[in-house]
C-alpha cells in the first residue's frame, strides 16, 4: 500500500504534520517530493510595477487565511 503523506524536515528528521498510522520501528520507504510555494508556482503570472503586485500580495483584503 502506498499513501502521500505531508511532512516537514526538522532538526534531522521527517516530522508528519498529521498524526500517521504506523507501528513503532516499522520500516517504510520515503519518495521526496519538494512542494513548491503558492508564491513561487504563480510567479511571473501577473505584469506590471513589482511594488504595486507586492502591495497587493502583502494586502490582508486579499488573504485567503483566516485572521
Amino acid at each position: 500500500m502506498s499513501r502521500t503523506i505531508e511532512a516537514i524536515y526538522e532538526d534531522g528528521v521527517f516530522k508528519p504534520v498529521e498524526k500517521i498510522d504506523l507501528k513503532e520501528h516499522q520500516r517504510i520507504e520515503i519518495f521526496i517530493k519538494e512542494k513548491e510555494s503558492v508564491a513561487k508556482r504563480s510567479q511571473g503570472i501577473l505584469k506590471g510595477d513589482p511594488k504595486v503586485i507586492e502591495e497587493i500580495a502583502l494586502s490582508p483584503e486579499y488573504s485567503c487565511l483566516e485572521e
